[in-house]
């Protein structure tokens, strides 16, 4: 047992070597992120006509046959989506009177609007030369498309459907969930929405989008939820796009509720002389305002602070206006995807899918290229190629390449928290320690920042502590985001040790090894610590027998943990 008396260290700071890199899914689309030296030119607007991209090299295998047949299948795709979309919400059956037609039309006639205007690299997926030019509208609290009274209804009838059934569920959004449903399961809530649809909603549309929407008949809606925002998790959604041409956003509480929220929108700038009220790219509404846009804008949904907020959004899409671009998103080949990108270079969303296919493929020369193009033909601020281009450039150790990446991620959007925790990391590489510091003083001062990048910074801001104390708790903080987090787990561990605190020392470790059992190191900190009680508890007494101080041994230890050591020890 001589060997443990020796010193005890520990602490262990987390360099992420597994990334975590986010591809875009079909339906809600993480978009974005490139290196800043990738493209000097003027952002192609969405308030501007279509720009055309040039074709990428390795589309040239993608026949008028290949084509035509993805054609198809689109269309395919998007009668099918169209029947179900019909089959949930039901519109072409409402029944208005020409009374209550004039009514509606009067009503719309009456609205007023903030206009907004896109400034953003990139194109829409479909249809940009219809929508590509159109504003985002939202209307004015003094017009709102609802009265207080129909909102709260519809809370009313949410709050009593779930308070039956338990508790809200909870719908995935990218790597974090909201609270809500999806208003097809809520019979009361659908048969509401699904007339205000037909008499608000999409004569709303027809009157804001004529480019698109030649009659009301034409629309349906793809999807809509009910969200229940409350600040657990308190997380940002991550940057996406919507999975329909059009999309609306209605606000059902008043803003005085809570506190946070709001709509970010990439590239958003107001263009109201007289509106003061919206600030930096969020988009904030009260009860009754409703949000349209063209769906293939970036967007993402700031994080709550306090209190509660309910929204009802969703996507409408044409009858007769197949979105193959979109449609072919979903595709699990990588020859879909490449169709998609083939059809509209300008659009980023495919580019970061088809390079993941070939890095499963093992052709990772094949898959940089893919998202070096992204960045150079389609849209030079597109963070998910550019965060993806980073881990690999990290990787490989090319941290300056990385950083830039890093950089470029924040410049569009400076939440972003699994940037700034990879940029941590490439200034820990490279010897910048300042930097990083800085960086994780960053990210916990960060609303919406996730629960496993707030653990890794705090457990980092502890290594890097000169104060016993502070470096404790920041330890303690970063488990308390992440109670698994092994990293703080060993490190606080090694901070009790010093400070001769065995029992808590045995504790830490202890749980380090319930999560990874074969961490040799942890290990050898266990046995180290469990001697030195055992010693404190031998100390003025008999000498223990063997026997006894091994059984004594293995209590501290835990049996199993003693069993490795040992049989380590053999080896």
């Amino acid at each position: 047992l001589s060997d443990g008396y020796c010193p005890i260290v520990g602490r262990k700071p987390i360099r992420n070597d597994d990334m975590n890199i986010r591809i875009p899914l079909f339906v809600t689309l993480l978009l974005g992120r490139v290196p800043s030296s990738a493209s000097s030119s003027a952002p192609a607007s969405a308030t501007s006509s279509s720009t055309t991209a040039t074709t990428p090299k390795w589309l040239d295998s993608i026949s008028d046959e290949i084509l035509n047949k993805y054609k198809e299948l689109a269309k395919e795709k998007h009668v099918q989506a169209v029947q179900t979309a019909l089959d949930h919400y039901p519109t072409d059956t409402v029944q208005m009177s020409e009374d209550m037609l004039q009514q509606n039309k009067e009503f719309l006639s009456k609205l007023k609007f903030h206009k907004f205007k896109i400034n953003a690299f990139g194109s829409l997926p479909d249809y940009h030369e219809e929508l590509g030019t159109a504003p985002v509208f939202v209307t004015r609290p003094e017009t709102p498309l609802f009265t207080k009274g129909e909102c709260q209804d519809v809370i009313n009838m949410a709050e009593s459907y779930y308070k039956d059934q338990g508790e809200w569920p909870k719908l995935p959004s990218g790597q974090y969930y909201i609270q809500g449903f999806w208003i097809k399961d809520v019979p009361q809530v659908r048969q509401w929405f699904t007339e205000m649809c037909r008499a608000r909603l999409f004569p709303l549309l027809q009157q804001q989008f004529p480019d698109f929407v030649d009659d009301i008949d034409d629309l349906v809606v793809d999807q809509a939820y009910l969200f229940k925002y409350i600040p657990e998790p308190g997380l940002r959604t991550e940057i996406h796009t919507d999975a329909g041409c059009l999309s609306f956003t209605f606000a059902l509480n008043p803003k005085e509720d809570y506190e946070g929220g709001g709509t970010w929108v990439e590239g958003l700038e107001c263009v109201d002389a007289d509106n003061a009220s919206f600030e930096g790219e969020t988009i904030e509404m009260t009860a009754g305002q409703c949000t349209v846009r063209p769906g293939g804008i970036r967007h993402a949904g700031n994080p709550l602070t306090k209190g509660t907020r309910y929204i009802v959004g969703g996507f409408c899409m044409s009858k007769k206006r197949v979105e193959t671009v979109r449609q072919l998103l979903s595709s699990e080949n990588k020859e879909g995807l490449e169709v998609a990108i083939k059809l509209n270079p300008s659009f980023d969303g495919a580019y970061p899918n088809v390079a993941h296919h070939y890095e499963n493929e093992k052709k990772m020369e094949k898959s940089i290229q893919v998202l070096q193009d992204c960045l150079t033909l389609a849209n030079p601020k597109s963070t998910t190629a550019s965060y993806y281009l980073g881990t690999v450039y990290y990787k490989r150790g090319m941290y300056e390449q990385a950083k830039e990446c890093m950089r470029t991620c924040l410049d569009v959007d400076p939440t972003d928290g699994d940037s700034m925790g990879t940029l941590a990391q490439i200034h820990a590489m490279l010897g910048e320690m300042k930097q990083e510091h800085e960086l994780y003083k960053t990210i916990v001062s960060t609303p919406g920042v996730s629960k496993r990048i707030l653990s890794n910074a705090y457990c980092n801001l502890g290594n890097e502590e000169d104060n016993v104390k502070m470096e404790m708790e920041y330890y303690q903080k970063s488990l308390m985001y992440e109670p698994s987090n092994l990293a703080a787990l060993q490190s606080l561990g090694s901070v009790y040790a010093s400070l001769q605190q065995w029992e808590n020392a045995m504790t830490c470790y202890r749980r380090a090894l319930d999560l990874s059992s074969n961490d040799n190191e942890v290990l050898t900190l266990l046995y180290r610590v469990a001697t030195r009680q055992l010693q404190n508890e031998s100390s003025g007494e008999q000498q223990m027998s063997r026997e006894a101080m091994m059984e004594r041994l293995g209590e501290l230890m835990g049996k199993s943990n003693l069993d490795r050591l040992l049989a380590l020890r053999k080896t």
